[in-house]
């Protein structure tokens, strides 16, 4: 029972069956191996164990995260609290050179600055260092402020920086944030744009957390793009003749978007923007729709809308993942249920609908 003295609280709170099962285990040699088994099994028994399962196998992955057994089994669960983009996200220099400039311009000695959403408090600690007198950050996933606490210590800035264990719009005035803050800071963008919920949590922390003429990073944001066709972006949407046999009919049932692959060409058309959000006017944001018109450049075939994103941090300071640029943040291809040819100088009209959360694009041509 060495493992389990004192008790956990995550013990209790679990069926007694499973806890009773669980404290026999632990009695055995390799309790951390047989735990994150037993959370394996739980998982394939029922959905309605799926909440049980995901606890064991965090807590066996806590208790012995570098046995390989131990990852093999609890990996799905770790995955479903830090999804494997994280790690491409923090190694991207692009991404972390643009924040570092903008805090640079931007933090003043003695600011008070909130971020949203720390993951490995990095931006946090790159506030810090240029001079935030204090930044409070909030993180809903307790694994990455566990994360993001101990690297705070590693880089020895523990007394400037203070980790909140809550969703942003549970952070309390007063409480977890002793007075508003003076300047904001966030990476809740998504390939998509919106899929992160920017703007609703931007216009609640404008409202409730930030003082009036607070900064932004970033203070607009914008979905661009364009047309594209071609054999390099429709392999993974359109079903080719396969040794000499036409299987188009499996093309119905293609996806409405994709992640776009690497290395398309992006001359068919003009670039647009397709939408545009001034983050600083602390607007209050609604389900629209509005339509774009895409010049032609070029006779060809538009396999679908290409579409990525743009970012400003204040006047001069531009971020964007428009290829050929390597991001982590990828762009995306809207599909065309089929291929539409035209032709130089053509104006083709696209709907743009966005819900605050996703945005979809279509042509009705």
């Amino acid at each position: 029972m060495q493992w389990l003295v004192p008790e956990p609280d995550w013990l209790g709170a679990l069926p007694p069956d499973v806890a009773g099962h669980i404290r026999t285990l632990a009695g055995l040699p390799g309790f951390p191996r047989h735990l994150a088994r037993f959370s394996a099994v739980l998982k394939k028994l029922d959905k309605k164990h799926e909440g049980t399962a995901k606890v064991l196998a965090v807590e066996a992955w806590r208790m012995a995260d570098k046995d390989p057994v131990v990852r093999q089994y609890a990996d799905w669960a770790i995955r479903r609290h830090v999804p494997g983009w994280h790690f491409g996200i923090i190694n991207d220099d692009g991404r972390n050179a643009i924040y570092q400039e903008a805090l640079n311009r931007h933090v003043r000695p003695g600011m008070t600055v909130f971020e949203v959403g720390t993951g490995t408090g990095v931006l946090a600690m790159l506030a810090a260092r240029e001079g935030a007198a204090h930044v409070y950050t909030c993180e809903m996933e307790p694994l990455l402020v566990e994360v993001a606490r101990k690297n705070i210590a590693r880089n020895g800035l523990t007394d400037r920086v203070t980790v909140i264990p809550k969703r942003s719009d549970k952070v309390e005035l007063g409480v977890d944030l002793p007075e508003r803050a003076d300047l904001f800071v966030a990476e809740i963008v998504d390939n998509g744009l919106l899929g992160e919920e920017a703007l609703t949590i931007t216009a609640d922390v404008q409202a409730r957390l930030l003082k009036p003429g607070a900064v932004l990073l970033p203070d607009q944001i914008e979905l661009r793009g364009t047309l594209v066709g071609g054999p390099k972006c429709n392999r993974f949407f359109r079903a080719r003749p396969a040794c000499g046999l036409d299987v188009s009919a499996l093309d119905r049932l293609g996806p409405a978007a994709v992640q776009s692959p690497a290395g398309l060409e992006t001359d068919l058309a003009e670039d647009v923007v397709a939408l545009r959000f001034d983050l600083a006017t602390a607007a209050s944001y609604r389900t629209a729709q509005t339509s774009v018109e895409v010049k032609v450049r070029t006779d060809g075939e538009a396999e679908g809308f290409l579409s990525w994103i743009w970012l400003r941090f204040g006047a001069g300071l531009e971020y964007t993942n428009r290829p050929p640029a390597v991001s982590c943040w990828g762009p995306r291809i809207h599909v065309f249920p089929t291929p539409m040819p035209v032709t130089a100088g053509q104006l083709v009209p696209m709907q743009v609908h966005h819900d605050c959360k996703r945005v979809r694009i279509w042509s009705e041509r």
